[in-house]
C-alpha cells in the first residue's frame, strides 16, 4: 500500500488492498447484506465476511441518533465495547468521529491503525461512520506522516481528501471542516484556509436560503479543536483555544462566521474531557434565565473523551470555571444527539433540550466581553 516517513510517502514492503464499494440506488429502510470479494487468475476468490446494514430512514417524521465524539484511540478506546453494542441493536443512525483517530492510523507502518480500524468493523458495517481530521492525523509524528493514512483509510462527501464537507441527516445539515490548517505551516497555509472559509460561507449561505433551511433548520457545525475551553492547556488562554501555529492565522475567525451563518450547535474534540457551553459568543453571554431556549449564537459542545492513548495524566481544569462553561467532566464518554432510548446501556452523565423556533442568519456587531 504506502508508508509515510520523513513527511513522505513511500511503498510499504507488504502488500495491501483497499477496496471501496459504491452501491447505487438504495432504498430508505432496507436491508443490505454485502461481502467483498476478490479475484485473481490462477487462484480461489476469496471473500469477505458477510455483513448487513440498515439503510437510513428519509421520512419527515424521523428523528435521527447521532453519536459524536472526538479523540478516541485502540488500545485505550474505552467507548469502543458501547459503541459496539449501540450498532447491534441500531440504537443510532449516525457515528462522527471528530478527529485524533486510532492515536495514531499510521504508527507501526499502519498496523495500529488496522487494529482500530478491526475494532470499530462492527459498528462502521452497522452505521455510516463520519471522520473529520485532528492533529494526529496530521503531525509529524512517530511514524511522520502528514495525513496520507487519513486521506486513503476514509471516503468522506464531495472528494475534497475528507478534510471538509456536508451531510444531510433528517431535519439536520452538518457542516464538518478542518481546524488543522490554522495549526502548523506544513499541514496547510493561508491559502488552504482561504479556500476552506470561501467553501463555508458559500455552504452557510446556500443552507440559509428560506427553502434550504425549512427542509433541515438545524445547521450543526463540527472541529476537531474546540474554539472555546477550560482547562490548564497552555493553548486555551481566558476560556478561548488562541493558538494560531506557524500559519499565522486565527481560528478565532470560526466564531465569526459560525454565528453569522446562524449555526446552532457546533461539537469539537481536542481537549480530553466533556464540556458544555452556555451560548457564547466573542466571549459574550446572553442575560437569560433559560439560554438554550432561542439562544442568541451557537451553543458549542466539547466531547473529546472517548478514550485516548498516550499519556494518562487526565486534563486539569481552571477554577473557578469561564462564564461560558456550564457543565464540564473528565469522565470517558460520548456525546448523543436527539435520542429518546429507554434502552440506552449508560446513564447519561449531562443532558440538555436546545429550543429554536428562529433559524436564520445572525448579527455579528456584538464586540463586548466579559
Amino acid at each position: 500500500m504506502y508508508r509515510v516517513y520523513d513527511c513522505k510517502e513511500h511503498n510499504y514492503t507488504n502488500d495491501r488492498t483497499q477496496a471501496i464499494p459504491t452501491i447505487k440506488k438504495l432504498s430508505p429502510q432496507k436491508q443490505i447484506h454485502i461481502a467483498i470479494g476478490e479475484y485473481r487468475v490462477g487462484s480461489p476468490q476469496s471473500w469477505s465476511e458477510e455483513h448487513s446494514f440498515k439503510t437510513m430512514r428519509t421520512d419527515a417524521n424521523w428523528v435521527p441518533k447521532v453519536v459524536i465524539f472526538g479523540d478516541m484511540g485502540w488500545i485505550k478506546g474505552y467507548s469502543i465495547p458501547n459503541l459496539q453494542k449501540m450498532a447491534e441493536k441500531y440504537a443510532m443512525d449516525l457515528v462522527i468521529h471528530i478527529g485524533d483517530i486510532a492515536y495514531e492510523l499510521y504508527t507501526f507502518k499502519g498496523t495500529l491503525g488496522d487494529g482500530f480500524l478491526k475494532a470499530i468493523e462492527p459498528i462502521a458495517t452497522r452505521v455510516p461512520y463520519m471522520v473529520i481530521p485532528g492533529n494526529h492525523e496530521y503531525y509529524c509524528y512517530r511514524d511522520q506522516d502528514l495525513g496520507y493514512n487519513y486521506k486513503r483509510r476514509f471516503k468522506m462527501p464531495q472528494n475534497t481528501d475528507n478534510e471538509y464537507y456536508t451531510m444531510k441527516v433528517g431535519k439536520a445539515l452538518f457542516v464538518a471542516f478542518s481546524t488543522e490548517y490554522y495549526f502548523r505551516i506544513e499541514n496547510g497555509s493561508n491559502e488552504k484556509v482561504l479556500k476552506q472559509k470561501l467553501w463555508l460561507e458559500r455552504v452557510l449561505t446556500e443552507a440559509n436560503l428560506p427553502h434550504n433551511r425549512a427542509k433541515q433548520p438545524w445547521i450543526i457545525g463540527l472541529g476537531h479543536r474546540s474554539l472555546y475551553c477550560s482547562t490548564t492547556d497552555s493553548s486555551c488562554i481566558n476560556g478561548m483555544t488562541i493558538d494560531t501555529g506557524d500559519t499565522k492565522t486565527k481560528m478565532i475567525e470560526l466564531e465569526e462566521i459560525l454565528h453569522r451563518q446562524g449555526v446552532d450547535i457546533a461539537f469539537w474534540g481536542h481537549y480530553h474531557y466533556y464540556d458544555r457551553f452556555y451560548p457564547v459568543y466573542n466571549r459574550t453571554m446572553q442575560n437569560s434565565s433559560n439560554p438554550y431556549v432561542n439562544p442568541f449564537s451557537t451553543v458549542h459542545i466539547l466531547s473529546g473523551a472517548a478514550g485516548m492513548d498516550g499519556d494518562p495524566t487526565p486534563e486539569r481544569f481552571v477554577d473557578p470555571p469561564p462564564l461560558w462553561s456550564a457543565f464540564r467532566t473528565i469522565e470517558f464518554g460520548y456525546s448523543v444527539m436527539n435520542v429518546v432510548n429507554d434502552s440506552h446501556p449508560q446513564k447519561p452523565i449531562d443532558s440538555i433540550w436546545i429550543v429554536q423556533h428562529n433559524h436564520q442568519t445572525r448579527t455579528s456587531d456584538n464586540k463586548c466581553s466579559v
